[in-house]
């Protein structure tokens, strides 16, 4: 969740402080510097506050995360069991998505 705040406010990105991004997100500037630094771990009430701040939904956040934990554990390993993990991925997939 950091890296998400990190990269939408950064303490300061274009004209957007951490104050007008708490204002924006209904949070408090505290909460804001807790979840830019990994500090915890939100409520869902907060993730989609945090996600409403920054333009998005918490599905969106949520998936995007889910999606670089999922890259970063399959580029970990071997080329072979890499293909093998991309057949399941795919086949979780049609599994869960509908026609």
């Amino acid at each position: 969740m950091g890296g998400a705040l990190e990269h939408g406010t950064d303490g300061v990105v274009g004209a957007v402080t951490q104050e007008l991004f708490a204002e924006r997100a209904g949070l408090s500037k505290e909460t804001i510097g807790r979840m830019e630094q990994a500090m915890g771990s939100p409520t869902l009430d907060t993730l989609y506050k945090i996600a409403k701040g920054l333009g998005t939904t918490g599905s969106a956040l949520i998936a995007e995360h889910a999606c670089d934990e999922v890259s970063e554990l399959v580029r970990g390993l071997p080329e072979h069991e890499q293909e093998i993990a991309c057949v399941m991925l795919r086949a979780l997939s049609a599994h869960v998505s509908p026609p």
